[in-house]
């Protein structure tokens, strides 16, 4: 039924996306992977790749319901992925500043792919029944979609970062009833992250050139 088109075409995914990943670890230097958080992670997804394989294809509602749970158990698993890979990137940059490229173009497609890697397997957890007394991860409780204005987002966004640090005031035009949706709502909180470190450094930008261009009148 539904539930077993779901389960086959989430299975796929996940293990075409954990593949993705597993390269990606496989092009980072030596001195990357021997370190201890990077290896312990680079074996869980090895793990989490293995699950996927051993369901082969999933023909039975049995089946289904054994992978929401191997699924539920890599949620769990990994719900401290984050935090470990910062940790890890500290200590390697501190070693070899010259890591800090290699590490930064890798946790950058990496934190992308989690996310999506994240929605595509809430999705499934959420949409179809675990058996009977399992509980869902953490993390995995899809919201009410609610439309966004990005334009009223912004202007929000822009109005508290200046009132809490007297930051440099920004007028934001556009159409205002244009509308997001935004899937579930922690994304509400990494989008906020992005547009607040884009708006300070849009601002510090623009102190910058204004600073050059009084202290290039000042010398004439």
């Amino acid at each position: 039924g539904d539930h077993l088109a779901v389960a086959q075409r989430t299975h796929w995914e996940l293990r075409v996306r954990i593949a993705h990943r597993l390269r990606d670890f496989l092009h980072l230097p030596y001195e990357a992977m021997v370190h201890p958080g990077v290896r312990l992670l680079y074996e869980k997804y090895v793990g989490t790749y293995s699950m996927h394989e051993d369901f082969g294809q999933l023909r039975s509602p049995e089946a289904v319901a054994e992978y929401w749970l191997a699924l539920a158990g890599a949620f769990e698993e990994h719900q401290q992925v984050t935090r470990l890979l910062g940790h890890s990137r500290r200590q390697l940059v501190r070693l070899d500043p010259g890591l800090a490229p290699v590490l930064d173009r890798f946790l950058s497609r990496f934190f992308a792919s989690r996310i999506g890697t994240h929605l595509l397997g809430a999705h499934f957890l959420s949409s179809v029944p675990g058996p009977p007394g399992a509980r869902k991860p953490a993390g995995v409780a899809m919201g009410v979609l609610q439309p966004t204005s990005p334009a009223g987002f912004l202007r929000d966004l822009a109005a508290s970062l200046a009132a809490s640090g007297g930051g440099v005031p920004v007028r934001v035009e556009d159409a205002l009833g244009a509308s997001i949706l935004y899937i579930p709502g922690h994304l509400r909180t990494v989008l906020r992250e992005t547009l607040g470190n884009a708006v300070q450094a849009t601002a510090r930008a623009a102190a910058a050139r204004a600073l050059g261009a009084f202290g290039s009148k000042a010398a004439d």
